[in-house]
């Protein structure tokens, strides 16, 4: 399976910076912001805030395995993107 990366720019605590995650990890981070019910700057801000001293990108693929996890081991059905919540 090959993977396309996305980069993407944003301005976060007042600086403009970016990252780059495999689409992947894009996609199903967009998913948890729509189930969530936020943005995906704020989601993305909310998992800078918690991260200790890992990179940005790292710990966004960390919080979004941590989410698959959780969710297959609740049973909880995956949300497809653009669906409402």
């Amino acid at each position: 399976m090959r993977s396309t990366n996305v980069k993407i720019s944003f301005e976060l605590k007042g600086r403009k910076t970016s990252l780059c995650l495999e689409e992947q990890f894009f996609d199903e981070l967009k998913n948890i912001a729509n189930r969530t019910g936020v943005s995906v700057l704020q989601l993305i801000s909310s998992i800078d805030t918690e991260r200790d001293n890992a990179n940005r990108s790292s710990a966004i693929r960390v919080f979004v395995i941590g989410d698959v996890m959780r969710r297959a081991k609740e049973n909880l059905p995956a949300q497809p993107l653009g669906e409402p919540t």
